[in-house]
């Protein structure tokens, strides 16, 4: 009965340390708490979030006796292949043509770039094999739109390389071709809608509102043409003039016109041929410093009426690209139709019925995927902002004890009647409670008296107080 006494006493002794650990360094476990918690509060507003789109596909491969009899152990050797389907998954062939009909036009040249790009793309890409039949695309990204676009044209070019061309079957590609054919239909149905609802005056006035943004950017161009003809001139004139035409003197150009004036009619006087031909220069140097004159005020004014027409210009532009107005919606209607149509005429020349050449094959029946969930734009991020704020409060914890328990390593003073048998060597007879010094004053001096609220010292006034109250039970 002895033992269990002794285990009980041994672990309230544990317990006991502990607690007034925690105490005496209640300011390290209490600090990085306060600091943890807020900080990871803070963290999961501002830290982007991960979204996840995913794309199932089905597969089954038939035997080789009977096309309509599946052999045993056929879906054994789909498994063996997962492995393969996901090699072609993220093989260059597949993810530069995926990642050229994400970017279009955006496509770097660079083959630098274009291989960060690819190993971008295959990090947020994953894949995973369900069951015996089902084949699972993942793709990530911090942002939710257009994500399952993405996933999508990935899954095409993936399908474009398993399909046989010499099969007669392809639903896996007539699905995605039924896809964008319904986009394209629903594109053009809005389109059509707006328009309907829109009128015919109303569309009359935007096309009219289009002919004059046209018109007023050509006059743009022809504005910008007439400026750079008048710089040229101008350049010419000065190089021409010389001193005549420098800075320091377009202030005073009427002056050297007078002047060149002036000099022409004192050397016309003169009736030598040098002083005709004196003459003639001073009258040329006058005509050409006032066609200066006229060409620099005709270049300020263009600049003039180049900024206004800009001006003009760009708050059209900006009138027709704001989405609440009609015409801002009509050309994203519009724009959304072209771009359905221009990614359905894509699919038909990537997918047509008959198609030369030779596929990659993983697979023996390839043409036998089937499309189950087309991925789509998510709508929810993968990850809970509550999980930051877990994360970061038991990183809070683990800080405060690794603190707690570095500052009690670290610190040499004897705390315990085990300390002092194992720095002592020898055993703890009594123990004395801390004394705590009063400064003498004045009236205990004179009369011997320690004065009013003096008294012996209190023996648990520095202990804490789960040891105060261990004190007072016994």
């Amino acid at each position: 009965m002895r033992k269990p006494a002794r285990v009980k006493q041994n672990l309230l002794d544990i317990v006991t340390q502990l607690i007034e650990t925690a105490w005496r360094r209640r300011v390290l476990i209490a600090l990085p708490i306060a600091i943890m918690l807020p900080a990871s509060i803070i963290g999961s507003r501002f830290l982007p979030q991960t979204y996840v789109t995913k794309a199932l596909l089905v597969m089954s491969e038939t035997g080789s006796d009977n096309p309509l009899i599946k052999a045993p152990g056929t879906n054994e050797r789909i498994r063996d292949r997962a492995p393969g389907l996901q090699a072609l998954l993220k093989s260059d062939r597949v993810l530069t043509n995926a990642l050229r009909d994400i970017l279009g036009d955006r496509m770097p040249q660079d083959p630098k770039r274009i291989a960060l790009a690819l190993a971008d793309l295959d990090k947020q890409l994953s894949f995973e094999m369900i069951g015996t039949d089902f084949l699972e695309f993942q793709l990530k990204g911090t942002n939710p739109r257009g994500l399952g676009r993405k996933l999508e044209m990935i899954t095409s070019r993936f399908l474009e390389s398993m399909v046989s061309p010499d099969s007669a079957a392809q639903s896996a590609t007539q699905v995605l071709l039924d896809k964008r054919r319904d986009d394209l239909e629903a594109a053009e149905k809005a389109l059509t809608r707006f328009k309907e609802q829109l009128g015919e005056r109303a569309l009359a006035a935007i096309a009219l509102s289009d002919t004059r943004l046209k018109e007023a950017q050509a006059s743009l161009q022809g504005q910008g043409a007439d400026i750079a003809a008048a710089d040229g001139e101008i350049a010419a004139l000065k190089v021409a003039l010389g001193a005549f035409a420098a800075p320091e003197n377009a202030g005073r150009r009427d002056g050297e016109i007078r002047q060149a004036l002036a000099s022409a009619e004192a050397a016309e006087k003169g009736r030598t041929p040098s002083a005709q031909a004196e003459a003639l220069a001073a009258r040329g140097r006058a005509a050409q410093l006032t066609q200066l004159g006229q060409l620099e005020t005709r270049g300020a004014t263009l600049r003039r009426d180049l900024e206004q027409a800009t001006s003009l210009v760009a708050d059209q532009a900006r009138a027709s690209a704001d989405t609440r107005s009609p015409e801002g919606q009509l050309r994203r209607l519009e724009r959304d139709a072209s771009e359905a149509r221009a990614l359905y005429d894509s699919y038909r020349q990537r997918f047509p019925a008959t198609v030369a050449g030779r596929s990659l094959q993983v697979l023996n029946a390839p043409e036998r995927i089937r499309v189950i969930d087309m991925p789509r734009d998510p709508e929810f991020p993968a990850t809970s902002r509550l999980k930051f704020i877990i994360a970061g409060l038991l990183a809070g914890f683990v800080l405060s004890a690794g603190l707690a328990g570095l500052a009690e390593m670290f610190d040499q003073r004897l705390r315990r009647a085990s300390d002092f048998e194992g720095v002592a060597g020898v055993p703890v007879l009594g123990r004395l409670p801390p004394a705590r010094a009063e400064p003498a004053n004045d009236q205990t001096l004179a009369t011997g008296d320690p004065g009013p609220g003096s008294g012996d010292p209190d023996p648990t006034s520095n202990v804490t107080p789960f040891a105060k109250a261990r004190i007072s039970a016994a």
